[in-house]
């Protein structure tokens, strides 16, 4: 291929043709690099595990506030049942307001 400063110069650079000096600064970047990937690889592994982990104790965390919160409405419910009626009645007065709201 023809150099474009130079019409009558070609262009003879090959990977073949590269000097020792070019060829350990090539090696030294491709061992470079391997070591990067490596290191991110491992690295995102890591990061993967810890964020499992942060999920699988905020599942349990929430499961055990839900299950604390149904007993503890299903002991009112039991010791005071028109409490709960007024409280069910309540809400739906409040949702159906807001339904309402909404349409006009």
């Amino acid at each position: 291929m023809p150099n474009s400063i130079h019409p009558n110069t070609a262009d003879t650079s090959t990977a073949s043709t590269q000097t020792p000096a070019g060829e350990k600064l090539t090696d030294k970047f491709t061992e470079t690099a391997e070591s990067v990937r490596q290191a991110t690889a491992e690295h995102s592994n890591q990061l993967a595990e810890t964020v499992s982990e942060h999920a699988q104790t905020a599942v349990s965390e929430a499961r055990a506030t839900y299950e604390m919160a149904n007993d503890k409405a299903r002991e009112v419910t039991e010791k005071q049942p028109l409490l709960a009626i007024a409280g069910a009645a309540a809400l739906g007065v409040v949702v159906g307001m807001a339904i309402n709201s909404r349409r006009d």
